[in-house]
């Protein structure tokens, strides 16, 4: 039996942060969305390109599913081998710091 899950970005909080985009290690961005799961990449670098309150989940501007670690744990009970968990460094927008 398949499971589905859907996710969706409450774009709708007041004071929300956004994650502009996510890349690999080698500065590349990460194909997830071929079916083909990336194996050991190393952590994703991203860019907070709005600061604020940081959501549970979050898409990025590019559509990729952005989640804290304490869902990531939460869904450990119910990921199948399809579901990827990768770590993640963000670093907020220089631009929001002037």
């Amino acid at each position: 039996m398949t499971q589905y899950f859907q996710l969706r970005d409450d774009v709708t909080v007041h004071g929300r942060w956004h994650v502009a985009e996510l890349l690999l290690p080698s500065g590349e961005e990460p194909l997830l969305d071929t079916g083909v799961p990336l194996r050991n990449p190393g952590p994703l670098a991203g860019t907070v390109s709005r600061p604020g309150r940081v959501l549970d989940f979050s898409l990025t501007s590019f559509s990729v599913p952005v989640a804290t670690k304490r869902l990531a744990d939460a869904s450990s009970r119910w990921r199948t081998a399809t579901f990827s968990v990768f770590r993640s460094r963000l670093l907020v927008s220089q631009a929001w710091l002037r």
